[in-house]
């Protein structure tokens, strides 16, 4: 296979290309047979890490390995449509394979006019929204295919068809299809792979354009899922569960391993559901991953169902022993009653014991989202999400993170399916409305924008919680070492953490001088008090607002004029003992009106608590 590169960036791309801010992509000089593309418009000056989307690269792998040629390319809509104008206008593409999911139904609809007006070549389209599609998105189109569920062996015999003439679409499984006069098929579906070793490993002919990071990758080590949730898109097709051998995928991990920088920080993402669905397999792959530790240094992060964590809490220790650095937990709700409508096959009570025996563990990060605008969603289950939310956050010292996010119709599923009897109204059933940052359900008792506020306000009341634990010492110290070093934050600190200590900047600061090693506590201090030097950690000008005699605000702390002034003189400059002579010669400690004055002592000690003053190493 040839390894040329050529620059498209800069080339004319047709029409209405105006301004091309994707110059110097380097994409391999070659005929491909097809090239899957996986696009989305930028919405909100954001694209989602599409690291772990690995369906297009594991099609590529897989007709790479039968005798076609594929390449995938994961990006936004305005690169792939000048991707394609170049493949095509250089007549290097014969098929093109669109991913479609929940949030790109109108960009796939775009882009296949697009080409089917301007090249005539065949489009085909699979993914998880695929499931949902059908006469109208065929007409609209122009598509001349629709893939549905495992999409192997269907474009195998697709591309034997566009291609090779073989068959006809009426004897392909697994798809949907206008005839020549206009008649909407859909053909049975197709079984299951049940040999997933037989999968080829994605390599670098998988790529159309050359990785230019080989930090991340991201493995699938089995498929299928025998849950049923209502809310998800997996458990609505439910298929038997089918695993890779554990050699198969220790293989994989070991040659990614061998090809990434050992100066970079190698991460490894196992992105299927039900990782943890079988404990003897969860422990022979960390048994592996900790071989793999000895030789090469990386993050591993997983995803876990908290009732399998519950039932065969032994994997935790598994988990931990091997160095796993995050996992992912379907935690969606704190009621019994809305958790038992999703089908979880948990309660409350299991998730706070995950929580707690992961922390125990030593599991750096925990991750767990809540859904607002479900099932059964009123102000009561707000309120004690809220309460839940808030509780395991306490419980789990700095381990657990807590995103919020609406409720998504997905495709098939039960909620979407029979969203009146879950109490709930789908007021965006096509996402026309939404790019993940707008609610799409309504119910009795709130519109769409009253699910909106709930959202942010469960957000502000998160982030808060955060903010007082952090000011209130309820992170264990070595926990915020490990968030912190000299060099500022660490991978062991979770986004939502990292927000919460901008949050709080002389929380930060405090604990960034210590990790510098510039100042200890009070506690370890082998001189004399009065012999210390207290050093203030953060900017007067930035966080002190001077409001009147005695009264004085910083970050929230409201200051005496003592308190103040003992305050600025911490400076390291001069001894602890010597701040005490002048603020005593200001405000004498009893000024004789019968209200003592605490000590300056006191009042450092007190600076300290506030994570204001630290001391100055000598």
């Amino acid at each position: 296979m040839q390894k040329e590169t050529a620059d498209f960036g800069n080339d004319p791309a047709g029409p209405g290309d105006g301004g091309n801010c994707f110059s110097g992509a380097m994409v391999r000089d070659m005929m491909r047979d097809i090239v899957f593309l996986n696009v989305h418009r930028k919405y909100l000056d954001y694209i989602p890490s599409y690291g772990g989307f690995l369906g297009i690269y594991i099609l590529s792998a897989w007709v790479n390995a039968n005798g076609y040629t594929g390449q995938g390319f994961a990006g936004t809509l305005h690169q792939g449509r000048i991707i394609v104008d170049n493949l095509c206008l250089r007549k290097q593409v014969e098929i093109l394979g669109l991913y479609c999911d929940y949030a790109n139904v109108t960009e796939n609809i775009w882009l296949t006019r697009y080409v089917k007006e301007r090249y005539g070549i065949p489009v085909i389209l699979g993914g998880p929204q695929a499931t949902s599609l059908g006469e109208d998105f065929l007409r609209q189109s122009g598509c001349d295919a629709i893939a549905f569920y495992e999409g192997e062996l269907t474009v195998m015999e697709l591309l034997n068809y566009f291609l090779d003439g073989a068959d006809s679409l009426e004897e392909i499984k697994g798809i949907a299809y206008l005839d020549e006069d206009g008649v909407f098929h859909k053909n049975p579906l197709r079984g299951v792979i049940r040999n997933l070793d037989a999968i080829p490993f994605i390599d670098e002919d998988c790529y159309l354009i050359p990785r230019q990071d080989w930090s991340e990758i991201s493995i699938i080590t089995g498929r299928g899922c025998p849950f049923r949730c209502a809310f998800c898109h997996e458990g609505a097709g439910a298929k038997a569960v089918r695993y890779r051998s554990v050699d198969n995928v220790l293989q994989e991990i070991e040659l990614c391993l061998k090809k990434m920088p050992p100066e970079q920080k190698r991460r490894i993402l196992f992105t299927d559901d039900t990782f943890t669905l079988k404990p003897d397999r969860v422990k022979e792959i960390c048994a592996g991953l900790k071989e793999l530790r000895k030789t090469y240094s990386f993050f591993w992060f997983c995803e876990a169902h908290a009732g399998m964590l519950r039932r065969c809490p032994e994997m935790i220790r598994d988990l931990a022993e091997a160095g796993c650095s995050r996992i992912q937990l379907g935690i969606e709700a704190g009621t019994a009653d809305v958790l038992k409508a999703y089908r979880k096959n948990i309660t409350p009570d299991d998730i706070r014991e995950v929580v707690a025996r992961c922390r125990d563990a030593g599991i750096p990060q925990l991750f767990g989202n809540i859904i607002v605008g479900g099932a059964l969603f009123s102000g009561e289950v707000f309120e004690e999400d809220l309460k839940f939310g808030e509780e395991i956050l306490i419980l789990g010292q700095g381990v657990l993170e807590l995103g919020v996010v609406s409720y998504w119709p997905l495709p098939e599923t039960e909620l979407t399916r029979n969203a009146a009897s879950y109490g709930i109204r789908i007021a965006d059933p096509d996402f026309i409305t939404t790019v993940d940052d707008f609610p799409q359900t309504e119910n009795a008792e709130f519109d769409v924008w009253g699910i909106n506020a709930c959202v942010q306000r469960m957000r502000r009341k998160f982030n808060e919680v955060m903010v007082n634990m952090l000011r209130n010492r309820m992170i264990p110290e070595e926990r915020m070492r490990q968030w912190i070093d000299s060099c500022g934050f660490t991978d062991l600190v979770s986004g939502y953490w990292q927000e919460a200590l901008k949050a709080a900047p002389e929380v930060y600061a405090w604990y960034h001088l210590r990790a510098d090693n510039e100042v200890i506590t009070s506690d370890e201090l082998s001189e004399p008090f009065e012999s210390s030097r207290p050093i203030r950690v953060i900017g007067l000008n930035s966080y002190a607002e001077y409001q009147g005699p005695d009264r004085t605000m910083v970050l929230g702390h409201e200051l005496t004029d003592r308190e103040r002034d003992t305050l600025v003189l911490c400076t390291g400059r001069i001894t602890a003992g010597e701040i005490a002579a002048e603020v005593n010669r200001r405000y004498p400690e009893d000024p004789g009106d019968g209200k003592p004055r605490p000590s300056v002592r006191e009042i450092i000690l007190k600076l300290e608590k506030l994570f204001l003053v630290a001391f100055a190493r000598e």
